[in-house]
């Protein structure tokens, strides 16, 4: 049999939930949802300002939200990228 592993991960008022055995999931949400007022987003997307794609290769996190919310407030929107190179002194 395989060992279920739940993890919650909390900061402030956003909770994650995740593991390996969906049922444990749903049991600890219900219990969860018995104690407090729970609103469930439903499949994980944006947590703390990183965005988290699933795919058939596992999970991707960016913070192309955020760097592209940076761009913007800088004015940097219609700039054209430059390439440089650092050279090492020894």
């Amino acid at each position: 049999m395989q060992d279920k592993f739940t993890a919650i991960l909390i900061y402030v008022d956003d909770m994650v939930i995740t593991g390996n055995d969906k049922q444990e999931m749903l049991k600890l949400k219900q219990q969860l949802s018995s104690q407090f007022h729970m609103k469930d987003l439903g499949e994980l997307r944006y947590f703390l300002g990183l965005e988290i794609v699933r795919t058939a290769q596992g999970l991707f996190v960016s913070q192309k939200k955020y760097a592209l919310d940076l761009v913007q407030e800088y004015g940097l929107v219609h700039t054209r990228p430059v390439k440089f190179w650092i050279h090492s002194l020894s």
